[in-house]
């Protein structure tokens, strides 16, 4: 994954550091980083989201779904 995204490292120790394991475990980090490379490969400009009345978790980040 490094050879397309140079800081993914960084980002998913940041995740690791950041969430319990209770909340996510390691590989499903790792699946969904995995899937947001592929996305942004695959369609570099034409990314869109699923999003549903729940759209900021209790951390303010947003949530949505890109495909």
């Amino acid at each position: 994954m490094k050879k397309y995204e140079p800081g993914i490292e960084k980002n998913y120790n940041k995740i690791l550091e950041e969430t319990k394991r209770k909340e996510v475990k390691r590989d499903d980090i790792l699946d969904a980083l995995c899937l947001c490379i592929s996305n942004s490969l695959a369609y570099p400009d034409q990314t869109s989201y699923i999003e549903d009345l729940n759209k900021i978790d209790k951390r303010q980040i947003p949530i949505k779904v890109a495909f």
